[in-house]
């Protein structure tokens, strides 16, 4: 499947260099910022709505959000700056960056559509072949390097918080009897499924 997925980022690279460097690369980033608060966001949604404690709550609302975001700020910037996007740069070089970019963006967004998938796979069918998969294990590697990218740019680069998120994201909720003595807001651990096999 990750070969699969590789291809496909491929095939979009190339298609994507009709588009331009400045637009691939903004689309970019606003896929990279988006997808990271969309995983950030998550312990603190599930702390003040324990309607979302769900691993399958989680995940429409983790990627949903992360999907919203990614529109309003295309929107946005296509709104405010459309004139600056036609930068002058000489064309190869618009061309190689804009193959570059969108190569990236599908590479991350499909990981993280996989990521998205498997979490939910590894509460409704944990024996699955797809949850213990390369694929299922370099979804969750680049979803986390591309938080952990952004998250190293703030304020606290040595603290691997969107590990932790990634916990809350993924991991299958305890039984209710088990969260009797525990602190509820503290993410799951040791639970089967996708966070413990990666």
């Amino acid at each position: 499947m990750f070969l699969l997925i590789l291809l496909l980022s491929i095939a979009f690279g190339w298609y994507a260099k009709k588009f331009g460097f400045t637009t691939m690369w903004i689309a970019l980033f606003n896929a990279v910022i988006s997808i990271y608060l969309g995983v950030m966001l998550i312990p603190t949604i599930v702390a003040y709505i324990p309607a979302f404690s769900s691993v399958y709550a989680k995940v429409m609302c983790g990627f949903g959000i992360s999907l919203f975001l990614f529109v309003i700020a295309q929107y946005a910037v296509i709104i405010s700056f459309e004139n600056a996007l036609d930068v002058t740069m000489p064309e190869m070089f618009s061309k190689i960056g804009a193959i570059v970019s969108g190569v990236l963006l599908s590479l991350i967004v499909m990981n993280f559509f996989m990521f998205n998938v498997v979490s939910m796979l590894s509460v409704s069918n944990p024996d699955s072949g797809w949850v213990k998969s390369v694929s299922a294990q370099k979804a969750y590697s680049i979803t986390h390097s591309v938080c952990n990218f952004v998250h190293r740019l703030g304020a606290q680069p040595e603290v691997d918080m969107p590990a932790e998120a990634m916990k809350w994201y993924a991991a299958k909720p305890k039984k209710e009897k088990e969260n009797k003595n525990e602190n509820e807001d503290q993410p799951p651990k040791d639970d089967d499924g996708l966070v413990e096999l990666l």
